[in-house]
């Protein structure tokens, strides 16, 4: 019965996946409800494993005693939630449950396909529309950064990079129109929230379509067609850094950091007083955290700062849950590039990318993105599979 269900509610979820994760701004109960439904069934995949068994018993006691640390106790559940997905994703990478999932992706690509269109089309009503954008930036970038259907502008890279991933699966060796369509589309999306990790993220992405459905250096081809395609590519790339650069959000932000020497947008500040935050504190802090909303009203309580999270995985869960629990995270990462290393250098380079995001911007709280990252993970070894045949 439980396999039965577990079965139908991952058809379905993978079916409709591109329309559940973007009506969350407007219905959110449903984005509430991908969140349970997803961690259902990663939990239900795990549970029947002893060593993973006590490794999340060890958690949730950490969890416990860091929330224990500061009364707020929703703040510290908003940071639980999306880390245990970050947890079971990565332990459940190479399980039944993700291969079914990818295999479910891969016989939906049509209807995928379809819903990939609508939302790209929805975002593209939204950049005519106020409500399609956030004043967040105006006063430090005097830029309107878009936002697209999402919350917020970095919320839509980081969704418009989770919808990437679907696109790579069911593009399916297809340079076709309609697929170029959607990769500029999500592209200049992506571009324009003024969002600059993700939307290199996103670029990282296209640069996979291309490199598996136009050049494909593994097909066998004759050496002269396969350099005139790097050519034509490579000019395309520098035409295209130069519009991202001249006509976005993102490259208008990027410049004004590099010209006011604010590459990372003051977030250096953050990671010195996280690291001094930690010094500073007791035996008990340093193991178990001050609790995360102790982190938020810290970075707040400095002039001219507001209540923020740190911007910075390592140091958020250092700081809020303390060194037993980074010491977790950081294993978790280890054993997924120790499961990718002999799978394709494009699953490594990957996983490298991620822990770079986690470093400079923080990703596990963007779990719609989390949720799937080993799909891509098995696209990557499925295509080194197909390419070598």
């Amino acid at each position: 019965m439980i396999k039965r269900i577990k079965n139908t509610v991952e058809l379905y979820l993978m079916m409709f996946f591109p329309i559940w994760i973007s009506v969350g701004r407007f219905i959110p109960i449903v984005e509430t409800i991908l969140t349970f439904l997803f961690l259902f069934l990663l939990i239900t995949e795990q549970i029947l494993k002893k060593k993973t068994i006590i490794k999340y018993i060890f958690i949730t006691i950490l969890f416990i005693i860091s929330g224990l640390m500061n009364p707020d106790i929703a703040t510290h559940l908003d940071h639980i939630k999306p880390m245990i997905i970050i947890f079971l994703a990565i332990d459940a990478r190479n399980s039944e449950l993700y291969n079914r999932a990818y295999e479910h992706t891969e016989k939906y690509s049509k209807s995928l396909t379809i819903q990939l269109f609508i939302v790209l089309f929805a975002n593209i009503i939204f950049m005519f529309l106020d409500l399609g954008y956030s004043d967040e930036y105006s006063g430090l970038w005097s830029l309107r950064a878009f936002r697209g259907i999402y919350s917020d502008p970095h919320q839509c890279a980081y969704h418009i990079c989770a919808l990437l991933i679907i696109f790579l699966i069911v593009a399916k060796n297809n340079a076709k129109l309609y697929n170029y369509i959607l990769l500029f589309g999500y592209l200049y999306c992506t571009s324009i929230t003024g969002a600059r990790i993700p939307t290199v993220l996103a670029v990282f992405l296209g640069g996979v379509f291309f490199m598996h459905y136009v050049i494909n250096p593994f097909r066998k081809q004759k050496v002269e067609s396969k350099m005139l395609k790097l050519f034509i590519l490579a000019i395309l790339a520098i035409l295209g850094i130069f519009l991202l650069m001249k006509y976005t959000s993102f490259g208008q932000k990027t410049l004004e950091s590099f010209t006011s020497g604010n590459l990372d947008s003051g977030r250096s500040v953050l990671r010195e007083r996280d690291i001094a935050l930690f010094k500073k504190g007791n035996i008990i802090n340093k193991l178990f955290g001050y609790g995360t909303a102790t982190v938020l009203e810290y970075h707040g309580s400095f002039k001219y700062s507001s209540p923020i999270w740190s911007h910075n995985d390592f140091l958020q869960i250092l700081c809020g849950m303390g060194l037993l629990m980074l010491l977790c995270y950081i294993s978790s990462w280890i054993n997924l590039l120790k499961s990718v290393k002999k799978e394709s250098f494009l699953s490594i380079l990957f996983v490298i990318i991620l822990i770079l995001v986690a470093f400079y911007n923080g990703l596990y709280i963007h779990t719609r993105l989390v949720f799937i990252i080993p799909l891509l993970l098995d696209y990557f070894k499925l295509k080194k599979i197909q390419d070598s045949k």
